[in-house]
Protein backbone atom coordinates (compact mmCIF):
# COMPACT_ATOMS: atom_id res chain seq x y z
CA UNK A 1 0.00 0.00 0.00
CA UNK A 2 1.57 3.34 -0.99
CA UNK A 3 1.66 6.60 1.60
CA UNK A 4 -0.92 9.49 0.27
CA UNK A 5 -0.34 12.98 0.83
CA UNK A 6 -4.41 13.51 1.56
CA UNK A 7 -5.20 12.74 5.32
CA UNK A 8 -8.70 12.03 7.15
CA UNK A 9 -9.76 11.58 10.51
CA UNK A 10 -11.57 9.24 12.78
CA UNK A 11 -11.67 8.80 16.49
CA UNK A 12 -10.50 5.20 17.40
CA UNK A 13 -11.85 3.16 20.35
CA UNK A 14 -8.77 3.64 21.95
CA UNK A 15 -9.20 7.85 21.61
CA UNK A 16 -6.16 7.86 19.54
CA UNK A 17 -6.64 11.03 16.51
CA UNK A 18 -5.54 11.53 13.23
CA UNK A 19 -5.46 14.22 10.74
CA UNK A 20 -7.70 14.63 7.74
CA UNK A 21 -8.82 16.64 5.09
CA UNK A 22 -11.64 16.84 7.15
CA UNK A 23 -10.19 17.87 10.02
CA UNK A 24 -8.03 20.27 7.66
CA UNK A 25 -11.81 21.67 6.57
CA UNK A 26 -12.81 22.11 10.01
CA UNK A 27 -9.54 23.43 10.89
CA UNK A 28 -10.19 26.17 8.03
CA UNK A 29 -13.59 26.77 9.20
CA UNK A 30 -11.94 27.31 12.76
CA UNK A 31 -9.68 29.93 11.41
CA UNK A 32 -12.58 31.76 9.54
CA UNK A 33 -14.65 32.08 13.28
CA UNK A 34 -11.26 33.20 14.63
CA UNK A 35 -11.07 35.49 12.00
CA UNK A 36 -14.99 37.03 12.56
CA UNK A 37 -13.99 36.81 16.28
CA UNK A 38 -10.65 38.87 16.58
CA UNK A 39 -12.57 40.89 13.77
CA UNK A 40 -15.65 41.82 15.94
CA UNK A 41 -12.90 42.60 18.69
CA UNK A 42 -11.29 44.85 16.41
CA UNK A 43 -14.55 46.67 15.90
CA UNK A 44 -15.22 46.75 19.42
CA UNK A 45 -12.13 48.26 20.21
CA UNK A 46 -12.53 50.90 17.32
CA UNK A 47 -15.94 51.56 18.69
CA UNK A 48 -14.51 52.14 22.03
CA UNK A 49 -12.12 54.51 20.44
CA UNK A 50 -15.08 55.80 18.22
CA UNK A 51 -17.04 56.86 21.69
CA UNK A 52 -14.23 57.70 23.07
CA UNK A 53 -13.33 60.38 20.82
CA UNK A 54 -16.76 61.40 20.78
CA UNK A 55 -16.97 61.98 24.22
CA UNK A 56 -14.08 64.11 24.36
CA UNK A 57 -15.38 66.42 21.66
CA UNK A 58 -18.49 66.71 23.24
CA UNK A 59 -16.61 67.41 26.61
CA UNK A 60 -14.60 69.98 24.72
CA UNK A 61 -18.12 71.30 22.94
CA UNK A 62 -19.37 71.49 26.64
CA UNK A 63 -16.66 73.66 28.52
CA UNK A 64 -16.40 76.02 25.04
CA UNK A 65 -20.44 76.66 25.65
CA UNK A 66 -20.01 77.49 29.34
CA UNK A 67 -17.20 78.94 28.73
CA UNK A 68 -18.49 81.12 25.98
CA UNK A 69 -22.04 81.58 28.16
CA UNK A 70 -19.76 83.18 31.29
CA UNK A 71 -18.37 85.60 28.51
CA UNK A 72 -21.40 86.72 27.41
CA UNK A 73 -22.76 87.27 30.81
CA UNK A 74 -19.48 89.48 31.88
CA UNK A 75 -19.98 91.36 28.35
CA UNK A 76 -23.51 91.97 28.56
CA UNK A 77 -23.07 92.97 32.90
CA UNK A 78 -19.74 95.62 31.80
CA UNK A 79 -22.59 97.01 28.60
CA UNK A 80 -25.59 97.47 30.86
CA UNK A 81 -22.98 99.42 34.04
CA UNK A 82 -21.60 101.67 31.06
CA UNK A 83 -25.34 102.51 29.71
CA UNK A 84 -26.02 103.16 32.96
CA UNK A 85 -23.02 105.60 33.15
CA UNK A 86 -24.25 106.98 30.01
CA UNK A 87 -27.51 107.59 30.66
CA UNK A 88 -26.34 109.90 33.61
CA UNK A 89 -24.18 112.08 32.03
CA UNK A 90 -21.07 110.09 33.79
CA UNK A 91 -20.64 109.77 37.31
CA UNK A 92 -18.00 111.67 39.36
CA UNK A 93 -15.90 110.00 42.09
CA UNK A 94 -13.21 111.43 44.41
CA UNK A 95 -9.68 112.10 43.14
CA UNK A 96 -7.51 109.74 44.57
CA UNK A 97 -4.13 108.13 44.04
CA UNK A 98 -5.75 104.89 42.15
CA UNK A 99 -8.34 107.43 40.36
CA UNK A 100 -6.86 110.39 38.56
CA UNK A 101 -8.48 112.91 36.31
CA UNK A 102 -9.29 111.30 32.60
CA UNK A 103 -7.24 113.28 30.02
CA UNK A 104 -8.96 111.75 27.24
CA UNK A 105 -12.11 112.91 28.43
CA UNK A 106 -12.64 116.26 26.47
CA UNK A 107 -15.01 118.33 28.37
CA UNK A 108 -15.55 121.18 30.44
CA UNK A 109 -17.37 119.66 32.95
CA UNK A 110 -14.72 116.75 33.63
CA UNK A 111 -13.10 118.26 37.42
CA UNK A 112 -15.46 119.82 39.53
CA UNK A 113 -15.03 120.93 43.20
CA UNK A 114 -17.86 120.59 45.78
CA UNK A 115 -18.65 122.74 48.40
CA UNK A 116 -16.74 121.47 50.88
CA UNK A 117 -13.59 121.43 48.90
CA UNK A 118 -13.45 117.58 47.68
CA UNK A 119 -12.26 117.36 44.03
CA UNK A 120 -14.28 115.02 41.92
CA UNK A 121 -13.45 113.65 38.23
CA UNK A 122 -16.00 112.71 36.03
CA UNK A 123 -16.26 108.97 35.24
CA UNK A 124 -17.44 108.22 31.59
CA UNK A 125 -18.06 104.62 30.14
CA UNK A 126 -14.75 103.54 28.94
CA UNK A 127 -12.71 105.17 32.07
CA UNK A 128 -15.47 103.16 34.20
CA UNK A 129 -14.60 99.67 32.07
CA UNK A 130 -11.09 99.74 32.33
CA UNK A 131 -11.48 100.83 36.08
CA UNK A 132 -13.95 97.34 36.63
CA UNK A 133 -11.58 95.52 34.71
CA UNK A 134 -8.66 96.84 37.50
CA UNK A 135 -10.47 95.30 40.37
CA UNK A 136 -11.15 92.10 38.59
CA UNK A 137 -7.71 91.67 37.15
CA UNK A 138 -6.32 92.13 40.63
CA UNK A 139 -8.88 89.48 42.09
CA UNK A 140 -7.23 87.34 39.21
CA UNK A 141 -11.04 86.69 38.13
CA UNK A 142 -11.39 88.41 35.08
CA UNK A 143 -10.05 90.79 32.46
CA UNK A 144 -12.02 93.46 30.63
CA UNK A 145 -10.11 95.22 27.97
CA UNK A 146 -12.15 98.16 25.69
CA UNK A 147 -10.79 98.50 22.41
CA UNK A 148 -10.64 99.90 19.05
CA UNK A 149 -9.06 99.45 15.52
CA UNK A 150 -8.91 103.73 16.23
CA UNK A 151 -8.80 104.07 19.53
CA UNK A 152 -8.56 107.66 21.78
CA UNK A 153 -6.51 106.41 24.53
CA UNK A 154 -3.54 104.57 23.76
CA UNK A 155 -4.33 102.17 25.91
CA UNK A 156 -6.92 100.57 24.17
CA UNK A 157 -5.36 99.40 21.22
CA UNK A 158 -6.44 95.91 20.17
CA UNK A 159 -4.31 93.15 20.79
CA UNK A 160 -3.58 90.59 17.65
CA UNK A 161 -6.42 88.87 17.95
CA UNK A 162 -8.76 91.22 18.90
CA UNK A 163 -7.96 93.08 15.90
CA UNK A 164 -8.78 90.08 14.03
CA UNK A 165 -11.92 90.18 15.39
CA UNK A 166 -12.65 93.95 15.10
CA UNK A 167 -11.65 93.69 11.48
CA UNK A 168 -14.40 90.58 11.21
CA UNK A 169 -17.21 92.64 12.76
CA UNK A 170 -16.70 95.34 10.36
CA UNK A 171 -16.10 93.05 6.90
CA UNK A 172 -18.49 90.11 7.61
CA UNK A 173 -20.61 90.84 10.21
CA UNK A 174 -19.61 88.44 12.61
CA UNK A 175 -21.58 89.10 15.76
CA UNK A 176 -19.04 87.49 18.22
CA UNK A 177 -15.44 85.91 18.32
CA UNK A 178 -13.98 83.49 21.47
CA UNK A 179 -10.80 81.24 20.87
CA UNK A 180 -8.90 79.55 23.79
CA UNK A 181 -5.17 80.14 24.66
CA UNK A 182 -4.22 76.65 25.28
CA UNK A 183 -0.58 77.87 26.67
CA UNK A 184 -1.79 80.52 28.55
CA UNK A 185 -5.09 78.19 29.52
CA UNK A 186 -6.66 81.49 29.22
CA UNK A 187 -10.59 81.84 27.27
CA UNK A 188 -10.88 85.10 24.80
CA UNK A 189 -14.18 86.37 24.12
CA UNK A 190 -14.77 89.87 22.13
CA UNK A 191 -18.48 91.29 21.30
CA UNK A 192 -18.69 94.63 19.32
CA UNK A 193 -19.68 97.35 20.26
CA UNK A 194 -22.20 99.99 18.51
CA UNK A 195 -22.55 103.77 18.61
CA UNK A 196 -24.82 105.18 20.44
CA UNK A 197 -26.30 108.97 20.88
CA UNK A 198 -24.05 109.06 24.40
CA UNK A 199 -20.85 108.21 22.25
CA UNK A 200 -20.72 110.83 19.88
CA UNK A 201 -19.26 113.93 21.67
CA UNK A 202 -16.18 112.25 22.14
CA UNK A 203 -16.12 109.70 18.50
CA UNK A 204 -18.32 112.26 16.17
CA UNK A 205 -14.65 113.52 15.28
CA UNK A 206 -13.28 110.20 14.23
CA UNK A 207 -15.89 109.90 12.01
CA UNK A 208 -18.49 107.61 13.69
CA UNK A 209 -22.29 107.34 13.40
CA UNK A 210 -25.10 106.01 15.34
CA UNK A 211 -25.37 102.04 14.90
CA UNK A 212 -21.44 102.09 13.79
CA UNK A 213 -19.39 99.51 15.09
CA UNK A 214 -16.73 101.79 17.01
CA UNK A 215 -14.84 98.78 18.98
CA UNK A 216 -15.33 96.07 20.96
CA UNK A 217 -14.93 94.48 24.83
CA UNK A 218 -13.26 91.61 25.09
CA UNK A 219 -13.50 89.63 28.20
CA UNK A 220 -10.69 87.18 29.11
CA UNK A 221 -9.85 84.83 31.95
CA UNK A 222 -8.45 81.76 33.16
CA UNK A 223 -10.13 78.24 32.28
CA UNK A 224 -8.99 75.41 35.11
CA UNK A 225 -7.14 72.76 33.40
CA UNK A 226 -9.79 70.25 32.18
CA UNK A 227 -8.64 66.45 33.44
CA UNK A 228 -9.84 64.03 30.89
CA UNK A 229 -8.05 60.99 32.47
CA UNK A 230 -11.19 59.66 34.25
CA UNK A 231 -12.57 59.33 30.66
CA UNK A 232 -9.68 57.40 28.96
CA UNK A 233 -9.50 55.13 31.95
CA UNK A 234 -13.36 54.98 31.69
CA UNK A 235 -13.31 53.65 27.83
CA UNK A 236 -10.11 52.07 28.67
CA UNK A 237 -11.72 49.69 31.10
CA UNK A 238 -14.72 49.36 29.21
CA UNK A 239 -13.37 48.77 25.64
CA UNK A 240 -10.61 45.91 27.71
CA UNK A 241 -13.33 44.28 29.34
CA UNK A 242 -15.48 44.00 26.33
CA UNK A 243 -12.89 42.74 24.26
CA UNK A 244 -11.72 39.88 26.90
CA UNK A 245 -15.77 38.76 27.07
CA UNK A 246 -16.04 39.05 23.56
CA UNK A 247 -12.59 36.53 23.19
CA UNK A 248 -13.66 34.63 26.46
CA UNK A 249 -17.15 33.85 24.97
CA UNK A 250 -16.05 33.40 21.69
CA UNK A 251 -13.60 31.22 22.17
CA UNK A 252 -16.37 29.02 24.14
CA UNK A 253 -18.26 29.71 21.17
CA UNK A 254 -15.69 28.49 18.70
CA UNK A 255 -15.41 25.39 20.85
CA UNK A 256 -18.74 24.17 20.70
CA UNK A 257 -19.31 24.72 17.00
CA UNK A 258 -15.93 22.48 17.07
CA UNK A 259 -17.67 19.96 19.13
CA UNK A 260 -21.17 19.53 17.36
CA UNK A 261 -19.25 19.28 14.06
CA UNK A 262 -17.08 16.61 15.38
CA UNK A 263 -20.46 14.87 16.75
CA UNK A 264 -21.88 14.99 13.96
CA UNK A 265 -19.33 12.87 11.93
CA UNK A 266 -18.40 10.39 14.90
CA UNK A 267 -20.72 7.00 15.64
CA UNK A 268 -22.03 7.89 19.47
CA UNK A 269 -21.61 4.14 20.25
CA UNK A 270 -18.24 2.70 18.61
CA UNK A 271 -16.95 6.19 18.52
CA UNK A 272 -16.00 5.54 14.76
CA UNK A 273 -16.77 7.94 11.44
CA UNK A 274 -19.98 7.51 11.03
CA UNK A 275 -22.31 7.19 8.17
CA UNK A 276 -22.41 10.63 7.21
CA UNK A 277 -18.94 11.13 7.51
CA UNK A 278 -18.24 7.98 5.41
CA UNK A 279 -20.55 9.55 2.65
CA UNK A 280 -18.58 13.17 2.09
CA UNK A 281 -15.28 10.93 2.69
CA UNK A 282 -16.09 8.61 -0.21
CA UNK A 283 -17.23 10.92 -2.55
CA UNK A 284 -14.42 12.80 -2.50
CA UNK A 285 -12.08 9.97 -2.87
CA UNK A 286 -13.52 8.46 -5.15
CA UNK A 287 -13.46 11.45 -7.77
CA UNK A 288 -9.99 12.24 -7.22
CA UNK A 289 -8.66 8.22 -7.79
CA UNK A 290 -10.79 8.26 -10.99
CA UNK A 291 -9.41 11.80 -11.72
CA UNK A 292 -5.87 11.06 -11.09
CA UNK A 293 -6.12 7.38 -12.15
CA UNK A 294 -4.92 5.94 -8.89
CA UNK A 295 -6.00 2.47 -7.55
CA UNK A 296 -8.95 2.60 -4.43
CA UNK A 297 -9.79 -0.08 -2.29
CA UNK A 298 -12.71 -0.12 -0.71
CA UNK A 299 -13.67 -3.38 2.30
CA UNK A 300 -17.19 -3.80 2.99
CA UNK A 301 -17.81 -6.44 6.18
CA UNK A 302 -20.06 -7.31 9.09
CA UNK A 303 -20.23 -9.74 12.05
CA UNK A 304 -21.17 -12.96 11.93
CA UNK A 305 -24.84 -14.13 13.10
CA UNK A 306 -25.14 -10.94 15.10
CA UNK A 307 -29.08 -10.94 15.17
CA UNK A 308 -28.30 -14.25 17.08
CA UNK A 309 -25.64 -12.88 19.43
CA UNK A 310 -27.94 -10.09 20.43
CA UNK A 311 -30.97 -12.97 20.79
CA UNK A 312 -28.97 -14.58 23.26
CA UNK A 313 -27.02 -12.07 24.86
CA UNK A 314 -28.82 -9.27 24.73
CA UNK A 315 -28.89 -5.74 23.20
CA UNK A 316 -26.54 -4.18 25.61
CA UNK A 317 -24.01 -7.33 25.46
CA UNK A 318 -24.39 -6.83 21.73
CA UNK A 319 -23.74 -2.57 22.10
CA UNK A 320 -20.37 -3.82 24.08
CA UNK A 321 -19.77 -6.32 20.70
CA UNK A 322 -19.36 -3.71 18.48
CA UNK A 323 -17.31 -1.38 20.77
CA UNK A 324 -14.94 -4.43 20.83
CA UNK A 325 -14.79 -5.28 17.43
CA UNK A 326 -14.75 -1.43 16.14
CA UNK A 327 -11.91 -1.63 19.13
CA UNK A 328 -10.26 -4.53 16.95
CA UNK A 329 -10.65 -3.15 13.59
CA UNK A 330 -9.06 0.65 14.46
CA UNK A 331 -6.12 -0.95 15.99
CA UNK A 332 -5.09 -2.37 12.12
CA UNK A 333 -5.83 0.52 10.83
CA UNK A 334 -2.27 2.19 10.49
CA UNK A 335 -2.21 5.21 7.62
CA UNK A 336 -3.98 8.20 8.60
CA UNK A 337 -5.18 8.56 4.98
CA UNK A 338 -7.44 5.32 5.65
CA UNK A 339 -10.90 5.70 6.63
CA UNK A 340 -12.62 3.40 8.98
CA UNK A 341 -16.62 3.93 9.99
CA UNK A 342 -19.59 2.38 10.91
CA UNK A 343 -21.72 1.78 8.20
CA UNK A 344 -24.77 0.83 9.92
CA UNK A 345 -26.33 -1.71 12.29
CA UNK A 346 -23.10 -4.09 12.47
CA UNK A 347 -21.43 -3.63 9.18
CA UNK A 348 -18.27 -1.39 9.09
CA UNK A 349 -16.55 0.09 6.01
CA UNK A 350 -13.00 0.81 5.24
CA UNK A 351 -12.01 3.11 2.26
CA UNK A 352 -8.08 2.74 1.44
CA UNK A 353 -6.97 5.16 -1.68
CA UNK A 354 -4.18 4.03 -3.75
CA UNK A 355 -4.34 0.45 -2.60
CA UNK A 356 -4.05 -2.11 -5.30
CA UNK A 357 -6.42 -5.15 -4.78
CA UNK A 358 -3.73 -7.45 -3.29
CA UNK A 359 -3.24 -5.00 -0.79
CA UNK A 360 -7.13 -5.08 0.40
CA UNK A 361 -7.30 -8.26 0.06
CA UNK A 362 -4.41 -8.20 2.49
CA UNK A 363 -5.91 -5.63 4.69
CA UNK A 364 -9.36 -7.67 4.83
CA UNK A 365 -7.78 -10.71 6.18
CA UNK A 366 -5.28 -9.13 8.85
CA UNK A 367 -8.75 -7.41 9.95
CA UNK A 368 -10.30 -10.45 10.08
CA UNK A 369 -8.06 -12.62 11.91
CA UNK A 370 -7.64 -9.51 14.53
CA UNK A 371 -11.47 -10.10 15.47
CA UNK A 372 -11.24 -13.72 15.97
CA UNK A 373 -8.12 -13.36 18.32
CA UNK A 374 -10.37 -10.75 20.24
CA UNK A 375 -12.11 -14.09 21.35
CA UNK A 376 -15.54 -12.79 22.33
CA UNK A 377 -17.87 -15.77 23.09
CA UNK A 378 -20.21 -16.06 20.79
CA UNK A 379 -21.76 -19.54 21.78
CA UNK A 380 -24.98 -19.03 19.32
CA UNK A 381 -22.76 -19.10 16.14
CA UNK A 382 -22.27 -21.41 14.00
CA UNK A 383 -19.16 -21.87 12.78
CA UNK A 384 -16.72 -20.85 15.70
CA UNK A 385 -17.09 -19.94 19.25
CA UNK A 386 -15.77 -16.80 18.68
CA UNK A 387 -17.58 -13.77 17.51
CA UNK A 388 -16.32 -14.09 13.38
CA UNK A 389 -16.63 -11.06 10.93
CA UNK A 390 -17.09 -11.48 6.82
CA UNK A 391 -15.61 -9.32 4.59
CA UNK A 392 -15.89 -8.61 1.21
CA UNK A 393 -13.13 -6.08 -0.68
CA UNK A 394 -13.27 -4.11 -4.35
CA UNK A 395 -10.79 -2.34 -5.97
CA UNK A 396 -10.97 0.08 -9.44
CA UNK A 397 -8.12 1.25 -11.12
CA UNK A 398 -8.22 4.00 -14.08
CA UNK A 399 -11.97 2.12 -15.34
CA UNK A 400 -15.18 4.01 -15.57
CA UNK A 401 -17.29 3.01 -13.04
CA UNK A 402 -19.72 4.81 -11.04
CA UNK A 403 -19.52 5.48 -6.73
CA UNK A 404 -23.12 3.24 -6.72
CA UNK A 405 -21.68 0.81 -9.17
CA UNK A 406 -18.39 0.09 -7.14
CA UNK A 407 -20.57 0.64 -3.90
CA UNK A 408 -22.68 -2.41 -5.17
CA UNK A 409 -19.29 -4.28 -6.28
CA UNK A 410 -18.24 -4.40 -2.78
CA UNK A 411 -21.46 -5.01 -1.60
CA UNK A 412 -21.83 -7.81 -3.42
CA UNK A 413 -18.51 -9.29 -2.35
CA UNK A 414 -19.93 -9.48 1.45
CA UNK A 415 -22.92 -11.45 0.10
CA UNK A 416 -20.48 -13.93 -1.56
CA UNK A 417 -18.39 -14.40 1.60
CA UNK A 418 -21.18 -14.96 3.50
CA UNK A 419 -22.79 -17.29 1.24
CA UNK A 420 -19.73 -19.24 1.30
CA UNK A 421 -19.39 -20.12 4.80
CA UNK A 422 -18.84 -16.87 6.60
CA UNK A 423 -15.68 -15.27 8.50
CA UNK A 424 -13.83 -15.08 5.19
CA UNK A 425 -12.85 -12.69 2.94
CA UNK A 426 -14.01 -12.08 -0.56
CA UNK A 427 -13.63 -9.76 -3.50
Amino acid sequence: MKGINSKFIFTSPDGGNGDSTGDIKRHRGNRIRWGVLLAITLLWILLICGLFSWNLSRDRAFHTEENVRAARSFFEMVVITRLWNAQHGGVYVPVSDKIQPNPWLKTPLRDVVTRGGVKLTMINPAFMTRLISEVASADKLVDFHITSLKPIRPGNVARPWEKRALEDFEKKGVKEFWSVDNEAKKFHYIAPLYTVESCLPCHRAQGYKLGDIRGGISVNFRVPEQHRWPLAVNMLLTGGVGAALILFFGRQLIRSFGAVERLAEVDSLTELANRRRFSLTYHREFHRASRNGNSFSMILCDIDYFKCYNDHYGHPAGDNCLRLVARALAEVIKRPGDLLARYGGEEFILLLPETSAEGCRAVAELLREKVEQQHIPHDSGANSPWVTMSFGCSTFCDEKISEEDFLNRVDQALYRAKQKGRNRVEG
